[in-house]
């Protein structure tokens, strides 16, 4: 799979003409993320789409959609032998919409800046059946797993933009993006069920801000 997304690269550098490649008035684009020396080369954990109002301005929109989950089982000598159960989940959602002003480059080279708002919501569970294999004995907790990693949150923010298109291609692109934001976290109470009793627990919020960077490369197609 990644040799052969190699490929149509390299495929589509061979082939290119003299074309105009950057996009113009109501032109359309549309990307994901790109990481050819993974298992995944093409990931969609985060999709962006854009709307060019003229070859120097875009608008923006990114959506993050991005869901896990893995079960453990743990069993014990006794006899009959029981069996503990942990499914730890969370899920990502996420938009940011946002404008670009794109500079004065070469035909396929587009250097941008521009600005984004941020907003996500992250929801975590664990759900322990027969808790230290105890037949009968469940747990539940949300907002964080019960280790106490992911933790769930709804996070607002302000982004500033700097990167760049290149086009290998007439609608094909390669990009790369770094920001410069602020960003703050509010963390979701922790509940913990224990039969019929819940304990819940305040994480509070937290604020951040410094540079941050998508580590993947950006692959886009220009209607």
């Amino acid at each position: 799979m990644k040799k052969l997304f190699l490929a149509i690269i390299v495929l589509a550098i061979a082939i290119s003409t003299n074309a105009q490649f950057k996009p113009s008035q109501g032109d359309f684009s549309a990307e994901v993320n790109f990481r050819p020396l993974s298992a995944n080369p093409i990931q969609i954990d985060y999709l962006k789409g854009r709307m060019f109002l003229n070859s120097d301005m875009a608008i923006r929109l990114g959506l993050e959609l991005n869901s896990y989950s893995e079960t453990s089982k743990s069993t014990n000598t006794a006899n009959p032998p029981i069996t503990e159960e942990t499914t730890n989940k969370y899920m990502i959602f996420g938009l940011r919409p946002g404008i670009e002003f794109h500079m004065k480059g070469t035909d396929r080279l587009s250097p941008y800046y521009g600005a984004e708002i941020a907003f996500s919501m992250k929801s975590a569970s664990t759900k322990i059946t027969n808790f230290n294999n105890v037949d009968g004995s469940n747990v539940e907790v949300n907002g964080v797993w019960q280790d106490g990693s992911n933790m769930g949150y709804t996070m607002f923010g302000i982004n500033l933009l700097f990167g760049a298109d290149y086009y290998v291609a007439k609608h094909l692109y390669l990009g790369a993006e770094i920001g410069f934001g602020f960003f703050n976290y509010s963390y979701k109470d922790t509940e913990v069920t224990s039969g019929t009793t819940t304990k819940t627990t305040p994480n509070g919020s937290d604020m951040n801000m410094g540079v941050n960077f998508n580590s993947a490369i950006r692959l886009g197609w220009a209607f």
